[in-house]
């Protein structure tokens, strides 16, 4: 009992169990702001090296170049489908103009076709540039920082730090998940991209195009709106650094969730911000909205 109490163990059950409780929690803590850490270290690389989609190799270059292949073949079944059925509607409608902007939309489609896997994967390309370029200057403050401040946070702030590291940890996979995600839908998108031009030969068609174009932007700029997110939480994940303070780190740790959580929903908020912009421009680009209406005076 002498070497118990040496030890400082307690043989009070309470004590005992108590004691257990807290270095359980303590460790448990410990590991879990560790993983939490690595986590937000390998997101931040893989912002920076992620396999982006790749249009001059890889399985493009073999089997994928055969799908985009056939796709074109049937794209042009379906844009001759299309100018025939523009043909029909302008002639039940009596509306020569409508056979006219038809008739200038086959060229514009076939030369869409042409160059889409060409502008896409250039966009792509210098979408990457900059948000590597941003994520580079992010990493030099957060490579401390995830080492021992984060874990040490976390651990610090009890079962609130535990609770928000478990948000930001569930943040953060949903980033990860996102850009898998974002080059998937990109291949997908140029896949589809011969069909929806073609298709657009026909003016009814025309807004699913321009629909087609946004969304393909939105995909494509998402990952720097991630990488400009991201590196601005990580600018405020490693300020918990220099703050002994548990308000100041939980209050911190809040903000770096919610700004993963905004990278969460980036293209989201892109395409909203180019359907916005749209609708705004689109008086503008109207002559009838600009000019007054004569035939009303």
């Amino acid at each position: 009992m002498r070497v118990l109490a040496f030890l400082g163990i307690s043989l009070n059950p309470l004590t005992l169990a108590k004691d257990i409780a807290d270095a359980f929690f303590s460790a448990l803590l410990s590991l879990f702001g560790t993983g939490a850490s690595s986590l937000v270290t390998a997101l931040l690389g893989f912002v920076k090296t992620t396999s982006d989609p790749v249009f001059s190799g890889g399985w493009w270059s073999s089997s994928g170049q055969a799908v985009f292949e056939r796709v074109l073949a049937v794209s042009a079944s379906v844009m001759a489908l299309a100018f025939m059925l523009a043909i029909i509607t302008a002639l039940l409608s009596a509306d020569h103009s409508l056979l006219a902007r038809a008739a200038l939309r086959l060229p514009v489609a076939v030369l869409e076709m042409t160059l889409l896997v060409t502008v896409t994967a250039a966009l792509v390309s210098a979408s990457d540039e900059v948000a590597a370029s941003i994520a580079r200057g992010a990493t030099g403050t957060l490579s401390a920082f995830v080492a021992v401040a984060m874990s040490g946070a976390i651990g610090a702030t009890g079962i609130v730090g535990l609770a928000t590291g478990a948000l930001i940890v569930i943040a953060a996979l949903c980033v990860w998940a996102e850009l898998l995600c974002r080059s998937a839908l990109i291949y997908v998108a140029v896949m589809a991209g011969p069909l929806i031009f073609a298709a657009s030969v026909h003016p009814s068609v025309r807004g699913l195009r321009r629909r087609y174009v946004e969304g393909g932007l939105a995909l494509i700029l998402s990952k720097v709106v991630i990488a400009l997110a991201f590196a601005t939480g990580s600018a405020m994940l490693s300020g918990l650094g220099s703050s002994a303070s548990f308000s100041t780190a939980v209050g911190a740790l809040m903000e770096a969730l919610t700004i993963l959580v905004v990278a969460a929903f980036a293209p989201f908020i892109l395409l909203r911000l180019l359907i916005g912009a749209e609708t705004i421009l689109a008086p503008v680009r109207s002559p009838k909205a600009c000019s007054p209406d004569v035939t009303s005076r």
